[in-house]
């Protein structure tokens, strides 16, 4: 899973470089805590639920909004990304996750 994601962030960047000069953008998203399928535990637990999560993630402010995304969360940044607002940016990766990775 982590050298998957390691992949998008340089095929991101390395497709930015290269098709860069034919004006097409190339940006990803990096979701933080989402509620999706991925956020059901084997036991059928929800991650969100958990008192680990809520202990360190809310409870401590490992993520700064002090709750997980949903995925409409996702939904402004991926448009912003599909609209000519972003015209200039390309390359980046944008962390959607509640301020999770300002607080490493």
């Amino acid at each position: 899973y982590s050298i998957a994601k390691g992949g998008i962030v340089n095929l991101t960047r390395c497709l930015a470089v290269d098709l860069g000069a034919d004006n097409i953008t190339v940006n990803a998203i990096a979701p933080g805590f989402i509620d999706t399928r991925m956020s059901l535990l084997p036991d059928g637990t929800h991650e969100h639920k958990t008192e680990v999560f809520n202990e360190i993630y809310i409870k401590n402010g490992r993520i700064p909004l002090r709750r997980g995304g949903k995925p409409d969360d996702l939904a402004g940044p991926a448009f912003f990304f599909c609209s000519d607002d972003s015209r200039y940016v390309t390359g980046q990766i944008l962390a959607v996750d509640g301020g999770m990775l300002s607080t490493f």
